[in-house]
C-alpha cells in the first residue's frame, strides 16, 4: 500500500480515537470558562473546528455584526487582518475553540473591537503532554509538548505528531510575520506560559507590546508593559509563579473565569480598570493608562452588581 495512504489512514484513525477526549476538554472548558458569552451558532461552529491547534478565531464584541471567524493559517490571518487591523490577540487555558473563543469574547468586550484567539489544540502531543502534568505545571509544558512531539514522531511516525504546531511557535511567527500591528497579548493560565515563550524569541520587538496574564505568574521579558492577575485563591495560578513581575492580586478569585459561579476572576471588568475603559487598543495599547488600584481590589465578578438572569435551560 502506498505511504501516503498509509499516513492518511493512521491519522485519520488517530483524530477519530482523540474524538471522546476533545469532547470532553470542550466539556472541562465550558465550566471554567465564561461560553454564555457565545451564541448556540457560534458554539455549534467552534464544535466543528479541527482539533490538531494552530487555528486562530477572529471574535467579535457582545453583539457585534462581526461575531466569529475561522482562519485555519496565520499567514491568512496576517495576509486578511495584519497592519493593526486587529492588534490583540489572546491564548486560553484550555486546549479547544470553546476556550479560545470565549476567553477572546470577554477581552473583545473589554477593548470594543474584534480580537484574535489562537486554539491551542488537542493533539497526540499535547494529550501526552497533558497526562505528564503539562495542565497543571505551565512552567514546563512547553519543553514538555517539544519532547512528546519528538518521541512519538521516532516511535509513531505515522500518527505526524511531529507535524502539530507548537502554540508559542505559532504565535511567535503571527508576531514577526506582523511588526507593527499586533499591540496587546491576553493570556489565561498556561496561555500566559505561552507568551511567554514566544516572547522569548522576539528580541527587538518587545517595548510595544502589552501583555496580561490572568492566572498566572508567567517569566515575561522585563522590557515588556506587564500586568499579572491572579486570584488570592488560585492555587493552580499561585503554584506557577514564576515571577512577581506587574503582579496584581485580586480577592476572592479563583482560577476559572466562569462568571456564573463564585470565585471567577473578572476579566472584561478588569481589563477595562488596566486599559482604560473604551480605549482604542489600536492606538493606545503600547502605551495604557496607568491601571487605578481598583484593579486589583476588585472584589467579585460582575455579576455581584446587578447580576443577569441565567439563560433558560
Amino acid at each position: 500500500m502506498d505511504r501516503s495512504l498509509l499516513e492518511d489512514y493512521a491519522r485519520l484513525t488517530a483524530r477519530m480515537a482523540l474524538g471522546p477526549v476533545h469532547m470532553g476538554a470542550c466539556a472541562l472548558d465550558a465550566v471554567r470558562c465564561d461560553s454564555t458569552c457565545l451564541t448556540p451558532d457560534e458554539q455549534a461552529a467552534l464544535a466543528l473546528v479541527d482539533t490538531a491547534g494552530g487555528v486562530l478565531l477572529v471574535v467579535g464584541p457582545t453583539g457585534s455584526d462581526r461575531g466569529l471567524r475561522v482562519v485555519r493559517e496565520p499567514a491568512a490571518f496576517t495576509e486578511a487582518f495584519g497592519g493593526g487591523a486587529i492588534d490583540t490577540v489572546v491564548v486560553a487555558d484550555g486546549p479547544s475553540a470553546l476556550a479560545a473563543a470565549a476567553l477572546g469574547r470577554a477581552v473583545a468586550d473589554a477593548v470594543e473591537k474584534p480580537v484574535a484567539a489562537l486554539v491551542r489544540g488537542l493533539g497526540m502531543a499535547e494529550l501526552a503532554t497533558a497526562e505528564m502534568g503539562g495542565s497543571v505545571a505551565f512552567g514546563f509544558a512547553d519543553e514538555m509538548l517539544r519532547l512528546t512531539r519528538a518521541m512519538l514522531g521516532a516511535a509513531a511516525p505515522l500518527l505526524g505528531a511531529e507535524d502539530e504546531p507548537l502554540p508559542s511557535e505559532t504565535l511567535a511567527d503571527l508576531l514577526q510575520a506582523d511588526p507593527t500591528g499586533i499591540r496587546l497579548l491576553v493570556g489565561h493560565g498556561r496561555g500566559a506560559f505561552v507568551i511567554a515563550e514566544a516572547l522569548r524569541h522576539m528580541n527587538g520587538r518587545r517595548r510595544r507590546l502589552t501583555v496580561v496574564s490572568l492566572g498566572a505568574q508567567a517569566p515575561l521579558p522585563e522590557e515588556v508593559e506587564a500586568y499579572q492577575l491572579i486570584g488570592d485563591l488560585d492555587a493552580v495560578g499561585w503554584l506557577n509563579a514564576c515571577s512577581e513581575q506587574g503582579r496584581r492580586v485580586v480577592p476572592l478569585a479563583g482560577h476559572h473565569l466562569n462568571r456564573w459561579l463564585p470565585g471567577a476572576l473578572p476579566v472584561t471588568a478588569l481589563l477595562r480598570e488596566i486599559l482604560g475603559q473604551r480605549l482604542n487598543v489600536g492606538t493606545g495599547a503600547g502605551t495604557p493608562r496607568a491601571a487605578p488600584e481598583a484593579a486589583a481590589q476588585a472584589e467579585a465578578p460582575e455579576q455581584e452588581q446587578g447580576a443577569p438572569t441565567p439563560p433558560a435551560g
